[in-house]
């Protein structure tokens, strides 16, 4: 009989309805579509029945499947084992590693191993007898253990661009590791290939870039070094920032966490690669000096230096003093404006040593202050007003005349003499949404809601507000959209930003939300949610926002959202579930 998985759990392992050791193999085949080697081999594990197959239950299956994977691998290794009176090991190593599925990739290692001569004829009938992709990348792994050149013809056949991201990752791996320098042109075709599945969010392509990025940065390769470069401008940041991690050299006390999707990338580069390829990677990691884009709701740690949503000009910059630490100096601190007056020395002296032209001086932002006799009789009416409803009225009204040019003037009343009436009215009008700035991507939106909150004051109730707007307002043909939001500390205002990425989603479960405020040198919230099509009220960044408003106009003021659609849940449970991660100070 099946052994009960969402029955009885708390049946006696001493029934005797229960069977033990490898008597339970046919049972747990039965219950999980994993079969013996003498089954057919390869079809997916199935849930039992009484297990709904929705998001609700989506964890629980997760975990269903992997122990059922390590159980039945586990089983496989001993059935191998003790029936190998029956026909002699060889042969019956070969048997079940042609029949494939979890079983055979099992018996596929012993007979790499064991009968290396034999084994990869029998471990390509298995990979092709085997359906799931994480279990045929185990018989790649088993080939490659091979010795000689037995195995070369089989892990090239997987470099065609034709086969997955992952067979193709593993296969030029070990060939890589043999010597076999030819599949680097093949690995390079593939990491440009993925370009075009970043910006649309195709899970499949996040999941293979970090190893893409890995292997690519291992190499050492010219080739590969100029592909980096090329393709890294236009990546997504978390794809920029994943470029940097991979040449950053091994450390004791590295970690990172980032909040929603992310890149991991792992790399033993010891000192950078000497030549043409050296100057290559400087050039790469200098051009990144001069990208501020944050990724929010990331903390990490390198060595001593711990961060908090890192700009990639940052990391670059200590990239940079890790891999030539006798040329470049760079102290990563959470004063973002600290950090630029140790880059700029970086890049000026660069752009010398290569012949380059000087960069174009900054341009600060101008704003022509009001003359204090336009805007007293307002101010005067302000001091008096006998009510907040009385001064609510005349913030409008100098918000609507004056905007920011009123902020200097106003700062005057509050300082000298010191009058904490107008501190309300000091931090309203420092703001005000300055300038509105769409993405080429975005660039369909220019005539939405957005442009009408330019000359506005952004309150953390209209934040949130414009927050729960942004899925009605999104086309659809348009995947997922960006809203940053802004301010340093020099009084002339919010800057908005909109990006969008493209792409129509066959089916739409739900929303993907992300959120992240920053104060000064502080993040106040970095939250990823997933809801229902109908979810999400944004209460959260209401509150934390208007926190960091409040705490004054001297400090630097960040605010980004980020929503997306999501094919996460189900036709039996459309909007799926509701959850959230992340954190709040």
């Amino acid at each position: 009989m099946p052994i009960p998985i969402c029955g009885n759990l708390r049946q006696s392992a001493d029934d005797p309805g229960i069977s033990k050791g490898l008597d339970a193999a046919p049972n747990l085949a039965h219950i999980t579509g994993v079969s013996p080697a003498s089954s057919a081999v390869g079809s997916s594990p199935l849930p039992p029945a009484n297990i709904p197959n929705d998001m609700n239950s989506r964890p629980l299956l997760a975990c269903f499947a992997s122990a059922t994977f390590l159980v039945v691998s586990l089983l496989a290794g001993r059935m191998a084992r003790a029936e190998v009176p029956d026909e002699g090991e060889k042969q019956k190593l070969i048997k079940i590693t042609m029949a494939g599925g979890a079983l055979g990739c099992n018996a596929a290692r012993q007979l790499a191993a064991k009968y290396p001569n034999v084994a990869i004829d029998a471990i390509e009938t298995g990979y092709r007898a085997t359906l799931q992709n994480h279990i045929r990348g185990q018989f790649i792994e088993a080939a490659a253990s091979i010795p000689g050149d037995a195995p070369l013809a089989f892990l090239r056949s997987h470099l065609a661009p034709t086969n997955g991201d992952f067979a193709a990752i593993l296969a030029g791996k070990a060939l890589f590791a043999r010597g076999q320098l030819d599949c680097i042109p093949a690995m390079i075709d593939r990491w440009r290939k993925i370009q075009t599945g970043l910006p649309t969010d195709d899970v499949d392509a996040w999941s293979a870039t970090g190893e893409l990025i890995s292997f690519l940065v291992r190499t050492g390769d010219i080739r590969a070094f100029e592909s980096i470069e090329e393709e890294m401008q236009g990546a997504p940041v978390d794809v920029r920032l994943a470029i940097l991690q991979a040449f950053l050299p091994a450390t004791k006390n590295a970690s990172c966490w980032p909040i929603g999707r992310s890149i991991h990338v792992s790399s033993d580069i010891k000192r950078p690669p000497d030549g043409e390829a050296g100057v290559i990677l400087e050039r790469l990691i200098m051009s990144a000096l001069a990208d501020t884009t944050r990724r929010f709701a990331m903390k990490g740690r390198y060595g001593e230096v711990s961060y908090e949503d890192p700009r990639i000009c940052d990391l670059a910059a200590l990239v940079l003093s890790q891999l030539w630490p006798e040329r470049y100096t760079f102290r990563w601190v959470a004063d973002a404006a600290e950090c630029d007056s140790q880059i700029l020395p970086i890049r000026i002296r660069w752009r010398k040593e290569n012949g380059l032209p000087p960069l174009p001086p900054s341009t600060p932002i101008a704003i022509v202050p009001v003359k204090e006799t336009d805007v007293a009789p307002l101010l005067d009416q302000f001091v008096v007003a006998p009510d907040d409803g009385a001064r609510a009225t005349l913030t409008t009204r100098i918000q609507e005349t004056f905007g920011l040019r009123a902020l200097p003037a106003v700062r005057s009343r509050l300082e000298d003499p010191k009058n904490e009436v107008f501190r309300p009215l000091i931090i309203h009008l420092a703001s005000t949404v300055r300038e509105v700035r769409f993405k080429p991507q975005a660039a369909g939106l220019a005539d939405s809601i957005f442009t009408s909150l330019k000359g506005q004051a952004l309150t953390g109730v209209r934040l949130r507000q414009l927050a729960a707007q942004l899925p009605s307002i999104l086309p659809k043909d348009v995947r997922a959209l960006t809203l940053l939001v802004e301010r340093a500390a020099d009084g002339t205002g919010f800057v908005m930003t909109i990006d969008c990425v493209p792409g129509k989603l066959p089916t739409q479960y739900g929303w993907e939300h992300e959120e992240a405020v920053r104060c000064g040198r502080q993040n106040l919230l970095g939250s990823f949610t997933y809801t229902r099509i109908d979810g999400q009220t944004y209460q959260n960044l209401e509150t934390v926002f208007e926190k960091a408003l409040q705490s004054g106009v001297d400090a630097p003021v960040t605010a980004c959202i980020r929503i997306e659609r999501s094919r996460l849940g189900s036709p039996s449970n459309p909007g799926g579930f509701n959850f959230n991660i992340g954190y709040q100070f």
